[in-house]
C-alpha cells in the first residue's frame, strides 16, 4: 500500500512552507509518498468544541480519504494523538470500526516516521544557532525529536527545566474559549526563555507553534518560534528565519 501524508490546517492553512519542507525531506531520503490535494481535516477541532456529530462527518471523509494508506504520515503530534485515541469515542462498534483501527494503527508522526521506519538521523541540516526544544503533545519522552535535533549542524540545544515539556497553552479550540490562561501559560514559558536570552525555541507540534507565534506578535517580542520540520530542512535546502 502506497503511503500517504495528511497536513492539518493550521499547517496548511498558516504555515505551507512547513509542509513543503516536509516534502523536501522525504524527496532527500529517497522516500516517496502521495499528497492528495481532495484531502480536509480529521475532525479534531469540532471534537474538541463539543461538535462530535461535525467531528464524526468529517472524520468519516478522513477515513474514506486515508483508507488505504499505511503508513499515514502526519506532521503533527496532537493530531495523531487524536486519531488513536479519539476515532474510538466516534466510530467504536460502527459501519466504520475496522477501518477507524486501520486508520489509528497506519497514523504516524512525521519525526518518528523519518527516525524509526526510514533510519534517517543526519539528514545535513544546519542552524548556527542556540535554542530551546518545546513539545507538550508527546504521550511519551521526546527522545526522537532531541535524537534528531543532536545531528543538526551549529546548533546548541540548551536544557532548560520548565521548557520542555511544560503545556505552554497550545490548543486552537483551547486557545479560543480560554485565552486569559492560554496566555499566561505561553507567558509563564516565554518568560524563562527571555531572562536567559535565548531568542529560539523548536517545538515539536504545529499547534504550540501557532498558538506562541500569536502571543509574541503581540508582545513584540525578539524571540522566534521554529518547527522542527523546519530546522530539518534548513541549510541545504532553506534558511530558517
Amino acid at each position: 500500500m502506497p503511503a500517504k501524508i495528511f497536513f492539518p490546517f493550521e499547517i496548511d492553512q498558516f504555515y505551507p512552507d512547513t509542509a513543503q519542507n516536509a516534502l523536501r525531506i522525504l524527496q532527500r531520503l529517497d522516500y516517496s509518498v502521495e499528497y492528495d490535494p481532495e484531502q480536509t481535516d480529521c475532525g479534531k477541532m469540532a471534537f474538541e468544541n463539543g461538535n462530535w456529530g461535525i467531528s464524526k462527518n468529517i472524520a468519516e471523509k478522513f477515513i474514506k480519504t486515508f483508507a488505504d494508506s499505511s503508513p499515514l504520515i502526519i506532521p503533527s503530534i496532537s493530531n495523531v494523538n487524536f486519531i488513536k485515541n479519539h476515532y474510538k469515542k466516534l466510530f467504536y462498534n460502527s459501519g466504520l470500526h475496522l477501518a477507524y483501527q486501520k486508520i489509528a494503527h497506519s497514523a504516524i508522526e512525521f519525526c518518528e516516521f523519518i527516525y524509526n521506519h526510514i533510519g534517517a538521523r543526519d539528514i545535513g541540516a544546519v542552524l548556527e544557532r542556540e535554542a530551546v526544544f518545546h513539545d507538550c503533545f508527546s504521550d511519551k519522552p521526546n527522545s526522537v525529536f532531541l535524537n534528531l535535533l543532536s545531528h543538526v549542524k551549529g546548533l546548541k540545544l540548551l536544557e532548560v527545566e520548565g521548557i520542555s515539556t511544560e503545556c505552554c497553552g497550545a490548543g486552537f479550540i483551547f486557545g479560543l474559549n480560554n485565552e486569559t490562561i492560554a496566555s499566561a501559560m505561553a507567558m509563564r514559558l516565554l518568560k524563562i526563555v527571555s531572562k536567559l536570552d535565548i531568542r529560539t525555541i523548536i517545538v515539536g507540534d504545529i499547534e504550540c507553534k501557532f498558538h506562541l507565534d500569536n502571543y509574541l506578535k503581540k508582545q513584540k517580542s525578539y524571540i522566534s518560534v521554529v518547527h522542527i520540520i523546519d530546522v530539518l530542512a534548513s541549510g541545504w535546502q532553506n534558511p530558517v528565519k
